[in-house]
């Protein structure tokens, strides 16, 4: 069978610890267990570039660091040393973390559901609260009288459906369109009380036209908002840039190739139990779609902000750019997995290795599904394998990853992974760019296993250190 790689894009501090194979045997061994690297000032240099994209188009900004994909505290305190650094939270913890790390409430925003006592907390912090509804707008107005606060409070107004189009996803968050008009009525009535930054919304949809759409709509509504005499200041765009997991474009084209072979009955199946991931043969047609995301873009993450804001506008008469720049509007942002590109990863020790009934070949890892899931998707990169003694024997093979639950369903891989060595039991196998969405996102200590401690790792003089991630602090 021929082997099918999906080998990972390194670069920065990731390769670099890569590189040095001691240095990673000391940070595993010395927790002793599966473990999560994160890479704090990796993070600064991905706002930077964020920031550059958007000083060299000339536009405003405002960077607020999406905090739900990643619970390390050492990336938010690195942030939080940065001036220009915000941060965007969705509960209570998530607020309580970012007064830990060095954020004040002027440099945090809260997204998502809120129930009064998280409300009143933002408030007493001055923080901005990006409403949900009109309802949460009026329990807003409701706890400012009970607790006497007077201080303005700032928001941003989720839409529903920015691009204005029927055919874009229903939504369960934002402001519909038969709404805005008794929202215009309760902003103007509540000027005192209430300060509006701006519309927000994200996206169900990240084609490029979609966005166009979404954003060409919501700087017209900003203009209606001006013409009823409110002072919005910003749009914000919310996050959704893809990043590029694959070093190779060939490499993901074959393996998805290969896994339609598997289905159609023209190659060996890639998936557990001969499944499609996602995909099925229903009479020699390719039904279903995909259950992983796309891990090649041909555009990094910065790229597709720049060509989002260089696209012309015939309603605007310019580009999104020039418009921003001429109505004096800041563009805010909440990039989350872009952010922690190349920030993480996480390793894990091979426990056993076995056949299954079939004869299927099946690592067993001292880490479960829970502490590698991403909204049950695949995770389409191969492992990186390092062994005790470094070994230059080629002998590729192929296998499927268990977790350490006693559950049929825990899978690391539920599709097939191939090896250029053939590992063997305690070697290790690294799984790359990992601090978005993955490593703990949905953890759990299901059947009392070990939850995986973050490690932050952090350079200093061109040298790689390390240290437990809740005692990191750079300076």
């Amino acid at each position: 069978m021929q082997s099918l790689f999906l080998e990972p894009k390194l670069t920065g501090q990731q390769a670099q610890l890569l590189a040095d194979r001691d240095l990673l045997w000391q940070i595993y061994r010395s927790v002793g267990q599966a473990t999560n690297i994160v890479f704090p000032q990796i993070v600064v240099e991905n706002l930077r570039l964020f920031d550059n994209a958007l000083s060299e188009l000339g536009v405003k900004s405002e960077i607020y660091y999406a905090h739900k994909p990643n619970k390390s505290i050492s990336i938010a305190r690195e942030l939080a040393l940065l001036k220009s650094a915000k941060i965007d939270i969705a509960s209570y913890g998530e607020l309580k973390s970012a007064l830990n790390a060095g954020f004040n409430g002027s440099r945090i925003e809260a997204t998502g559901p809120k129930d009064s006592f998280f409300l009143a907390q933002l408030l007493l912090h001055k923080a901005t609260i990006n409403i949900d509804s009109l309802s949460e707008l009026q329990k807003i107005i409701n706890l400012k009288k009970k607790i006497g606060f007077e201080d303005q409070t700032q928001i941003f107004v989720r839409l529903a459906k920015p691009s204005g189009l029927n055919t874009e996803k229903d939504s369960r968050f934002g402001i519909p369109d038969n709404e805005i008009d008794s929202l215009f009525s309760e902003l103007d009535k509540y000027r005192a009380e209430i300060r509006f930054k701006g519309f927000s919304y994200h996206q169900n949809s990240y084609t490029p036209s979609s966005r166009i759409l979404a954003l060409e709509r919501t700087i017209l509504l900003t203009l209606e908002a001006l013409k009823k005499g409110l002072t919005p200041e910003s749009i914000n765009i919310g996050g959704g840039f893809k990043i590029n997991y694959i070093a190779n474009r060939n490499q993901w084209q074959d393996y998805v190739s290969g896994v339609i072979a598997g289905i159609l009955g023209t190659g060996k199946h890639l998936g557990w139990n001969k499944t499609g991931l996602g995909y099925w043969n229903e009479n020699g047609k390719i039904r279903g779609s995909q259950n992983f995301m796309n891990f090649y873009q041909n555009e990094d993450q910065y790229e597709q902000l720049s060509s989002l804001l260089s696209q012309k506008s015939t309603k605007l008469g310019g580009t999104f750019a020039s418009t921003l720049s001429e109505m004096m509007l800041s563009l805010c942002i909440e990039p989350g997995r872009s952010m922690l590109d190349q920030a993480g990863m996480t390793i894990a020790e091979i426990i056993d290795i076995k056949k299954s009934a079939n004869g299927e070949n099946i690592l067993v890892m001292n880490i479960n599904r829970s502490q590698l899931d991403s909204f049950e998707q695949e995770y389409m990169l191969d492992p990186i394998l390092v062994k005790p003694l470094e070994s230059k024997e080629i002998e590729t093979s192929d296998a499927f990853l268990a977790g350490n639950l006693c559950l049929g369903s825990d899978f690391i891989s539920k599709r097939r992974v191939f090896f250029k060595s053939r590992p063997e039991v305690g070697d290790l196998l690294i799984f790359t760019n990992t601090a978005s969405y993955l490593m703990d996102f949905a953890e759990s200590n299901t059947l009392q296993q070990p939850i995986a401690p973050k490690i932050a790792v952090y350079k200093k003089e061109d040298k790689l250190f390390f240290t437990r991630d809740e005692n990191y602090f750079s300076i």
